[in-house]
């Protein structure tokens, strides 16, 4: 059955509207929203199928251990009673895979999406840096952050140790330029003082470094 553009594009705005909203009483951020339109032989767009209290709509991303990406490859309304084995031939269409491939899926915490990819052996696996979907994203969480604590002068053995990070390796270098020399500054004493603004509620941090002596 296909929609009236109008009545399609009022019930988005609407809807926009009201996420919206709900999204600033949480926090004041930008809202970044993406839509998928099904359309017709004539371009118009198709109404959602009918949905009834089993249903389920899920979103799946397909994993590329050899290009190390993870990409949106569609939406399937599933039955919350269903077994996942039933939407198997469906998932291998949206990722162009045979229909009888062996694939493997990985639920996210907020269980609207699931990720998914084919199935390695142990031995194929170790030619990956990434494998499987969870060491892939566990890589995406930290490879932005730097280390806990700094390398010390002497720290290290040799220049790579200084992108391993969580025993993974990293392709970003973190650092301060300094206005002394680093042996000099890891001999002083480190003294943190904390600043009360007198009207608004933010608190400054000042570190000072003091000689030993």
């Amino acid at each position: 059955m296909n929609c009236p553009v109008s009545f399609f594009f009022f019930i988005l705005v609407f809807w926009v509207r009201q996420l919206r909203e709900e999204s600033n009483k949480v926090h004041n951020a930008e809202l970044k929203l993406f839509l998928e339109v099904e359309r017709g032989l004539d371009l118009r767009p198709i109404a959602p199928p009918g949905k009834t209290k089993e249903d389920i709509l899920l979103f799946f991303k397909l994993y590329d251990p050899e290009k190390e990406q993870l990409c949106y490859v569609g939406r399937l309304f599933v039955k919350s009673t269903g077994n996942p084995m039933e939407y198997l031939a469906k998932l291998n269409k949206m990722a162009g895979y045979d229909p009888d491939e062996e694939i493997k899926l990985y639920e996210l915490q907020d269980g609207d999406i699931v990720c998914f990819q084919k199935s390695h052996t142990v031995e194929s696996a170790k030619q990956y840096r990434y494998p499987d979907v969870p060491s892939f994203l566990d890589y995406v969480h930290n490879r932005r952050q730097p280390k806990p604590q700094p390398i010390k002068y002497h720290g290290i053995d040799h220049l790579v140790d200084m992108l391993i990070h969580y025993n993974q390796t990293s392709d970003i270098l973190y650092y301060e330029v300094l206005n002394i020399p680093l042996p000099e500054l890891q001999c002083l004493k480190t003294s943190k003082v904390a600043v009360h603004h007198a009207i608004k509620d933010e608190v400054s941090i000042l570190i000072n470094f003091l000689s030993h002596s």
